[in-house]
C-alpha cells in the first residue's frame, strides 16, 4: 500500500510504500531535494496530491507583492485545514506488495525509486566514549584472567600440600600411586613410608637357645603381619634377664640386622609370616631368660 507524503523542505508530494516506511521507522528521502524527514508526520490526502515544488525565496517575494499577506476573514482559505490521515485506523490487506518505488508526482503517477534510510540512534555518545569503553573492557578482561590464574595456582598449591601431608595414606590406599609419590619426593627430599601398625604385627613364636659358643646365643622368632596392608618392618628389642629376673642387657635389632638379603628393601606384606634366626652376643653374661618386644622408633614399645 502506498501513501502520499509532503516534503517539509521543498513541499513536493510523492507516494511512498507503507511497508518500507515501517521498516525505516518512517524516515524517507525526498525525491526532489533529497531531504530526509519522517514521512508519517507529513502524510497528505491521496485525493489531490500536490506534486509541485515549494517556490523559492525570490518567487515568494514577488508573489507577496500581489497576494495579500493575510486571508480575509470568512474566506475558504482561512477555514481550510490540511488533511490528516490516521495511520492507526488504516485497514491494510494481507497481501501488501513489498515495493521500494514511488511516483514522481506527474499526472500518470508513474512509480519512481524511493530511498528510505534507517532512523539514527537518538542517544549519541560523547567523543572518545567508544575508546574508553574498549579500554575498560580490555582492562576488565585482563584483571579477570589474572585472578583466574591466581585461583588456579592456589588450588594447585593446596592440592600439593594435601598430597604431601597424606602421602602415606594415599600410597597405602592406592599402591599404584606409590612410585609416582616416591619420584616426587626425591626432588623435595621426603620419603613415602609404609604404615606402622605395630599392634597388627604378631610374634607367633620365639625362643632363645645356646649357640655354637658360650658367647653367642640364637634367637628364633616367628612373626606375622595381620594387617590387611603392607607395612614397615618393626625394630626388635631383646631384654636379657639373669637368674634374679633383672635385666642385664638390652639388644636392639633393626630390619637391616635380622632380615635376609633378598627381603631387605621390601615391605612387610599383608598376611606375610617370616621365621628369623638372629645371633645374640652375650659374652660373659649369665642369661636365664629374655623379653622380646617389637617397636617403631616414633611410636614406642609394644
Amino acid at each position: 500500500m502506498e501513501l502520499n507524503t509532503r516534503c517539509p523542505e521543498c513541499g513536493t508530494v510523492f507516494p511512498a510504500s507503507l511497508e518500507q516506511m515501517k521498516l525505516r521507522k518512517g524516515y524517507i528521502r525526498c525525491v526532489n531535494c533529497a531531504n530526509i524527514f519522517d514521512g508519517f508526520e507529513f502524510v497528505v490526502s491521496t485525493d489531490t496530491p500536490d506534486t509541485s515544488p515549494r517556490p523559492t525565496s525570490r518567487e515568494s517575494t514577488q508573489a507577496s507583492d500581489s497576494v495579500p499577506l493575510r486571508a480575509e476573514a470568512g474566506s475558504p482559505a482561512s477555514r481550510r485545514t490540511p488533511p490528516r490521515v490516521d495511520l492507526h485506523t488504516l485497514n491494510l490487506p494481507d497481501d501488501v506488495p513489498d515495493s521500494d518505488t514511488a511516483g514522481d508526482g506527474n499526472a500518470d503517477n508513474e512509480p519512481v525509486s524511493v530511498y528510505i534510510e534507517p532512523r539514527e540512534d537518538r542517544v549519541r555518545r560523547p567523543a572518545g566514549a567508544e575508546f574508553l569503553t574498549h579500554r575498560r573492557e580490555a582492562t576488565s578482561s585482563g584483571w579477570g584472567g589474572l585472578i583466574a590464574l591466581l585461583v588456579v595456582l592456589a588450588l594447585l598449591v593446596g592440592a600439593a600440600l594435601l598430597v604431601y601431608a597424606y602421602r602415606v595414606q594415599i600410597a597405602s590406599s592406592a599402591p599404584a600411586v606409590r612410585p609416582l609419590l616416591e619420584r616426587a619426593c626425591v626432588s623435595i627430599g621426603c620419603t613415602v613410608p609404609y604404615p606402622q601398625r605395630v599392634d597388627r604385627i604378631s610374634i607367633m613364636d620365639s625362643s632363645l637357645q645356646a649357640g655354637e659358643s658360650e658367647a653367642v646365643m640364637q634367637l628364633n622368632v616367628v612373626m606375622r603381619n595381620t594387617f590387611g596392608k603392607a607395612q614397615q618392618w618393626p625394630v626388635l628389642m631383646l631384654d636379657l634377664v639373669d637368674f634374679s629376673g633383672a635385666v642385664v642387657a638390652t639388644k636392639t635389632y633393626r630390619p637391616s640386622d635380622y632380615l635376609p638379603d633378598e627381603t631387605r628393601g621390601q615391605p612387610f606384606q599383608a598376611g606375610q609370616e617370616v621365621r628369623l634366626n638372629i645371633p645374640v652376643e652375650v659374652d660373659d653374661l649369665k642369661v636365664n631368660g629374655y623379653q622380646l618386644r617389637k617397636v617403631f622408633p616414633d611410636q614406642g614399645t609394644k
